[in-house]
Order: structure tokens, then sequence, then C-alpha cells
């Protein structure tokens, strides 16, 4: 019995061994990915400062990218998750004020942070959805930068974000996606900088339209369906949907202003947040004769 005990018992601090160097080795693996650096010289930009540049910047922040969502109605900052045990989400406050980032940024750390999700000190970004942001045109990037640059000074210190041992272990699992955590580990920073996407009634900017309004972030590249953020539910393969096969420009627009499909279903905003967005007609009609294209494509395909 007592030999019995002694093995039990060697086989227990064997196991709990294990269990701690494993802790260990995705502590260190997850603290190399968060604290590497990237020194990345971003495409020289010039950040205008009229009222239309800042005028397109706020639309495209009502519209589809969302800073203050994050950052806040003043950009001051805040906590914007805590899910407790896993991580914290903290965006800062990017205002000139006390705790602001922005009187420490020239136009190029703007650039480098918004584009490639590198923060001044090389580091990536966490939580930062620079993958979206680097689809933006040079003038659409410049004017949210110009925007973001024009809110008055608010005095808010805010902690660091953070990610528990708990969120490493499942970070490093794959089960936190690093395009949430992490986008400049996801972003192709030898892609150029793109030139002024004029707006216009056209498939060509409908698709730029989507590749700035998130949408490719849960639906995948083409639409064509993704897991992102999380498995359950999946995002559906838009041109399977009936809003491309078989709805009016009508009835999608009608249904983006309100969250309402013509069969009088109401879209979860948990899943679909842009129900309430500020989109123009013009935008959603581009849209629309994009996902057209998307429809017409797979039937060339079937």
């Amino acid at each position: 019995m007592k030999k019995l005990l002694r093995w039990f018992g060697i086989s227990l601090a064997g196991l709990l061994a294990m269990i701690v160097l494993a802790a260990i080795a995705v502590y260190l693996i997850i603290e190399y990915r968060l604290n590497r650096t990237y020194h990345i010289q971003p495409d020289a930009l010039v950040i205008p400062s009229d009222a239309d540049t800042i005028a397109r910047g706020r639309h495209l922040d009502e519209a589809v990218l969302r800073c203050t969502f994050c950052h806040g109605a003043d950009l001051g900052g805040g906590v914007v998750a805590d899910e407790p045990g896993l991580f914290t989400i903290n965006a800062p406050n990017l205002t000139a004020g006390g705790g602001g980032v922005s009187p420490n940024l020239s136009d190029a750390d703007w650039v480098r942070a918004v584009r490639h999700g590198i923060g001044p000190d090389d580091k990536g970004l966490l939580f930062m959805s620079s993958d979206i942001f680097n689809h933006l045109s040079a003038t659409d990037l410049a004017a949210i930068i110009s925007y973001a640059k024009s809110f008055p000074p608010v005095n808010n210190q805010v902690p660091d974000s953070e990610i528990s041992l708990l969120g490493r272990a499942v970070f490093a699992s794959g089960q936190l996606p690093e395009k949430f955590v992490l986008t400049v580990r996801v972003i192709d920073h030898d892609v150029p900088l793109s030139t002024t996407m004029a707006p216009s009634l056209s498939a060509d900017y409908g698709k730029y339209f989507v590749s700035i309004a998130y949408c490719v972030h849960c639906h995948g590249e083409n639409l064509s369906g993704g897991p992102y953020p999380f498995p359950d539910p999946a995002a559906p393969n838009v041109p399977n949907l009936v809003v491309v096969k078989g709805w009016s420009e009508e009835q999608f627009q009608e249904t983006m202003r309100t969250g309402v499909t013509p069969y009088g279903k109401q879209i979860d905003q948990e899943y679909m947040p842009w129900i309430d967005s500020t989109m123009a007609d013009d935008e959603l009609t581009a849209i629309w004769l994009y996902l057209q294209t998307l429809y017409q494509d797979q039937v060339g395909t079937d």
C-alpha cells in the first residue's frame, strides 16, 4: 500500500510539473508575441486639417470604422470589454489631454498605429482593428486621422489592456484569433497605400466600402463565411444568402436601415452591428452592386 501511494505521489508530482512547464511555455510564447518589435517605415502621408477632410473622417467613423465605439464619444478612452479570467480591453485616450497619447504621436506614428497596428514603441497594439484600417485609401486614412486629431483634450489616464494566463492559453490554442488580439501579425505590411477611392455608384466602390466596413472581418474574404470572432455562430456565406439572390435593392437598404428583413425577421444586432450605421444611400447602393457581382461569380463557378 505504501509503495502504491509512493508511486501515486511521484506520478502526481510529475503531472503537476508537466502542467507548470506547459504553463511557463505558453506564457513565454505569448510574451514573445506581445513584446516583439516591428520596424516598419509607413508610407508618407499628408494629414490635412481642413473642414472637408475632418467631415469625411467623421462620416467614416460614424458609418463604418467606429473609432468612437472603442475609444469613447470624446476619444478619451476607457474599458471596452472585460472578460474576467481572460482579458481586459482598455482603449487608450487618443486626445491631447492628460493621459492622452496624441501629444507624443507624429503623423507617421498615427499612420503606423492605424494602418499597421504598431505603437510608438514598435510593439503590436492589442485589440486594434488595423487589419480593417489597412484597406483604407490614402485620402480616407488621412481623413480618419485628421478627425481623431481634431477632438478637444480629455484628461483620462487609461491602464493598458491585459491578457491573463488563461487568456494567453486560449490565445495560444487559436481559440482567441490573432486578428482579434494582435492584428499586426496578420497584416501584409508590404502592400502599398492605395490611391484615392472616390465615392461612386459602382461595384468597385462597393467592394472598397465592404473592405473597410468590417464585413470581411466576420464574413471572411469574398464574404464567403467565417468563424470570426468566435465560431458560434459562424458568419454566413453572403453570396449564398437570399439578400444577394432574391431581395431588391430597396429591400436590402431597408433591412440595413431598420435591421428587419422583408420577411419580418429581426437581425440580432450583436452579430450584425451595422444596422444602425449612417451609411449614405449611395454607399449602400454601391455595396448592393458589389454583392450582385459576388453572386454572379459564384453562379459562374457552380
